[in-house]
């Protein structure tokens, strides 16, 4: 069965998750707006470490090291696309995951409005098949806080997982930004077999600059299991640390 990362956004603007696989994890862009191409090529090169593997709201393990390249175009005015890879590889015991992803942004004027798509694969040492996720996701930084709506459903479960969020970015500094956010999450036979409230998660981030195109990022988290997965992939109370660099190029 699925599980990963995202917790969080009661503040902040972006880029989705992914994001970065989100738990980190930064997986696959689900929620708020997706990042567009910058002036160079377009390619981000991410790599971290989070304490735990949160994946929509659930703990699929501890230690976790991943990796992510994503690519961002802007095609016009109205429309960009979004590719990538994440790897994750798990110390605690053999789990390795690759997630190809893609997604088109329409931008709809208030709101955009983001369907994509996102092939989960598990190698060897795993007890999980490969799952196929479609996601349709609304989302808008056009008021003092960002916020975001994300539909998933899973053909491999046969689950939908629904997830909303806000966030907020305080910019410190020519160099230190803090990020703030929140998200709560709604779980049908996704997760587990008992429908209803899924987590409430929240974190809090600090984007270091450390050159134009390069930027360090600790955070610390925070993931509130409820009615449908408490006791199941997720302790009432889990704090979760980590740290990525992103690189621009």
């Amino acid at each position: 069965m699925k599980l990963t990362a995202f917790l969080a956004t009661f503040a902040l603007a972006g880029s989705a998750l992914a994001g970065t696989s989100t738990a980190g994890a930064g997986k696959a862009a689900c929620c708020p707006p997706m990042p567009t191409a910058d002036e160079l090529l377009g390619f981000t090169l991410s790599t971290g470490y989070d304490s735990a593997y949160l994946f929509h709201g659930t703990d699929v393990g501890d230690n976790l090291i991943w990796q992510k390249l994503e690519f961002s175009k802007q095609i016009n005015d109205k429309l960009s696309v979004n590719i990538g890879e994440w790897y994750g590889h798990l110390f605690d015991y053999e789990y390795n995951e690759l997630d190809i992803y893609g997604g088109v942004r329409y931008n709809a004027g208030p709101v955009n409005v983001t369907a994509g798509f996102t092939w989960y694969h598990y190698f060897e040492g795993s007890s999980l098949d490969n799952q196929y996720e479609p996601f349709l996701s609304i989302s808008t930084n056009n008021l003092p806080v960002d916020l975001y709506v994300t539909y998933f459903y899973d053909f491999e479960v046969d689950g939908t997982y629904l997830e909303a969020g806000v966030s907020k970015t305080l910019k410190l500094n020519d160099k230190v930004s803090l990020v703030a956010s929140a998200n709560v999450g709604y779980n049908l036979g996704y997760n587990t077999n008992e429908d209803g409230w899924n987590h409430v998660g929240v974190r809090v981030g600090l984007p270091i600059a450390l050159t134009k195109n390069a930027t360090l990022t600790p955070y610390i988290a925070g993931n509130f299991a409820l009615d449908a997965t408490e006791g199941y992939f997720a302790e009432d109370d889990l704090l979760v640390g980590g740290i990525a660099l992103d690189v621009k190029f």
